[in-house]
């Protein structure tokens, strides 16, 4: 099955121009018009109804793959807002994360021009042309063994911000054909909200519905190499009801799919070698108000987000154990690519990053496994980044 849907001007109005694709696994989409019975004084029960608020609620399953810029305003919708910088790429690494990737040695604030970043290996940050922090571009003027000599703060869309010891750093280069969108928490003032939202077509056994304001109250990922990778979003709408086009898109996914093989962890500074993950973003949505003699809500409100998880370490020594007694801070990348040698890449970031209460124990037998549940402290502290 698959679905349409197009970027709406405004909450709740229609775009039905069909301009992205997804391959939908499963929809349970549940449209309740909350239907009141009148009350009668010369008949035991109410004979009529009218209806009062409509909401739309459910979850849908769809299908990942990489290069298709639909997963690019997924994320946007999702999350809040999205930087798209053209021409540029992830400077590759022949490590297992692919990507040069680092570390910050101390605190950045936004005034700062001169920095130090923890490298993996001596001088490997020596050659790009521009890093990643959180959701800030920053172009290097002189590097060197992780030295940043000087810099050009908040470039390509970006906004300066302060960042955290330990925040992890990308590395990017110069690429005529890439580019990469880095998609991060919208905040207006002292208020985080999601500005963008969505019209979905979904074909039904020969009909197409159509959903108006859709936006995404949790998206949740998991991945088992022997189930391979799963992805579903809880949603949150206007309105619905059939539709009638007098042309139907009839595009498809045919990107590659997520592979198991082509994806890695890395955490503080070294490969997380993991069996399984997952993670789930979740949004706290609220229905405002309606307008008067209108059974559809006029938007909706950000409350509340978090983001959190879980992994299964290979190996079960008393690390995680401790780190989580110590109540350290860590970082977490998650990395996915199309091959080996990329092209198409999603980094699913995690900043200030604390253990949750983790087994470390044996039962019938001398094997260990440890899984550690993950969350993140601070809302500008996960990003999600795509080059396409």
């Amino acid at each position: 099955m698959y679905a349409t849907f197009g970027i709406e001007p405004s909450y709740g109005d229609d775009a039905t121009t069909q301009d992205y694709v997804v391959d939908l696994v499963s929809d349970e989409i549940l449209d309740n018009v909350n239907y009141v019975r009148f009350t009668g004084f010369n008949h035991p029960t109410g004979e009529g109804r009218y209806p009062t608020i409509k909401t739309i609620d459910g979850r849908m399953g769809l299908e990942m793959t990489l290069g298709n810029l639909a997963w690019n305003v997924i994320f946007q919708a999702l999350v809040g807002q999205r930087v798209s910088i053209g021409g540029v790429a992830f400077a590759p690494s022949p490590e297992k994360w692919k990507i040069i990737t680092g570390m910050l040695s101390a605190d950045l604030n936004v005034f700062d021009l001169e920095f130090t970043i923890t490298e993996y290996k001596a001088g490997e940050f020596d050659n790009v042309d521009a890093i990643i922090i959180d959701g800030e571009y920053i172009t290097i003027s002189t590097i060197s063994n992780g030295v940043v000599g000087s810099s050009t703060r908040g470039q390509a869309g970006s906004t300066a911000a302060s960042h955290t010891q330990n925040n992890i750093v990308y590395g990017v280069v110069n690429s005529g054909s890439n580019s990469i969108d880095i998609i991060l928490r919208y905040r207006n003032g002292f208020c985080y909200s999601l500005p963008t939202s969505l019209t979905w077509l979904i074909y039904r056994a020969g009909d197409y519905f159509k959903f108006n304001g859709i936006q995404f109250s949790d998206f949740v990922f998991n991945v088992n190499p022997q189930e391979g990778v799963t992805t579903s979003l809880a949603v949150r709408g206007k309105n619905s009801g059939v539709i009638t086009l007098a042309n139907y898109s009839s595009a498809e996914d045919n990107n590659p799919m997520l592979d198991t093989d082509n994806m890695c962890c890395y955490s503080m500074g070294i490969e997380l070698d993991v069996t399984k993950f997952y993670f789930q973003v979740s949004n706290t949505l609220t229905q405002g108000p309606a307008k008067f003699m209108d059974t559809t809500f006029l938007e909706i409100l950000l409350n509340n987000i978090a983001t959190y998880g879980q992994f299964t370490a290979v190996e079960s020594n008393i690390d995680f154990y401790n780190s989580y007694i110590n109540d350290d801070r860590k970082n977490i990348s998650l990395n996915i690519f199309d091959n080996p040698s990329f092209t198409k890449a999603y980094i699913f970031a995690f900043n200030q990053v604390r253990w949750g209460t983790m087994q470390h124990m044996s039962r019938t037998t001398l094997l260990i496994q440890d899984s550690i549940p993950f969350y993140v402290y601070g809302a500008e502290n996960f990003t999600v980044l795509i080059q396409n």
